[in-house]
């Protein structure tokens, strides 16, 4: 029960947080988290933003361990397996006039 109140709770953050990135207003804001299943009242809602200002750095913590890292991590990952794919069909190329041109 304390697992899924603190998943509830986090999510709840998330869904602040997005209020906060999209500049709802007050009400704006309040009809959202209802749409995500949160119906909290405007007290809530401002106690959620002043607690997620000062705590910052906690937070941050919180998305690296709810699984924002390792999707930037993937994304990383997918970049560079590219970049060699790449580079290896470069220097596959038989063709200098197609390698010189895909050079620019």
């Amino acid at each position: 029960m304390v697992k899924q109140d603190n998943d509830d709770k986090l999510d709840r953050q998330m869904c602040v947080i997005h209020c906060i990135v999209a500049r709802f207003s007050e009400s704006e804001a309040l009809v959202y988290l209802k749409s995500k299943g949160h119906n909290i009242q405007k007290t809530l809602y401002y106690d959620e933003k002043k607690k997620l200002k000062e705590n910052r750095t906690s937070f941050a913590n919180k998305l690296a361990t709810g699984g924002f890292l390792d999707q930037h991590v993937q994304r990383i990952e997918s970049l560079e397996a590219i970049e060699r794919e790449f580079w290896s069909n470069y220097h596959a190329e038989d063709d200098p006039l197609k390698e010189e041109y895909d050079s620019f």
